[in-house]
């Protein structure tokens, strides 16, 4: 029979680095948010997060390599979703025009028929 001595300390566990595993993942998560279309509000906010998260997860003696990549997507997710707002702002503004040029070439012809 085997005795339990309540005295034995249990095994210390390795630690992680759970602030590089967030960084990573939501800078993944952030990047794709950078490529879809009218999401690029969330690549910002989720850019913003996994850059803080990288930048204290490298810190740490364990998991440098996947905070420096949360760290890097994250900065990606942020430049995606400037990009992101310059491209939406450009098609909003040629819409307009397009639809100035449309009112304008219907007053036109209304000025022709009278």
């Amino acid at each position: 029979m085997t005795e339990i001595n309540p005295t034995s300390e249990p095994k210390p566990q390795a630690s992680g680095n759970g602030l590089a595993v967030a960084a990573l993942t939501i800078g993944i998560i952030g990047s794709l948010f950078g490529v879809i279309p009218l999401t690029f509000f969330l690549a910002w906010i989720l850019g913003i997060l996994a850059v803080v998260f990288g930048a204290v997860g490298r810190r740490r003696p364990v998991g440098k390599t996947m905070a420096t990549w949360g760290l890097v997507l994250g900065i990606l997710s942020i430049g995606l979703g400037i990009v992101g707002v310059v491209a939406i702002d450009r098609a909003v503004d040629e819409f307009k025009e397009d639809i100035d040029d449309i009112f304008d070439e219907i007053s036109e012809d209304i000025e022709e028929i009278e």
